[in-house]
């Protein structure tokens, strides 16, 4: 049987991705090059849609009460 490898998604996890998403703002407030600072915010937004789609997986998966 194949079975997909997938890392466990967890409310540590979601934050953690929060977190970097703040980091790079932050990076992208200092950065003196526009290119590079562009970069950061996309950067910023893909962990927090990490954060968004993670947080609906795990909502999915919790068993309705």
């Amino acid at each position: 049987m194949l079975h997909t490898l997938r890392p466990e998604v967890t409310r540590e996890v979601i934050e953690a991705f929060r977190r970097r998403a703040r980091e790079c703002r932050v990076d992208a407030e200092i950065e003196p090059v526009r290119e590079r600072r562009r970069e950061r915010e996309k950067t910023a937004l893909a962990y927090e849609r990490m954060a968004d789609r993670a947080e609906r997986y795990l909502a999915s998966t919790l068993p309705l009460s």
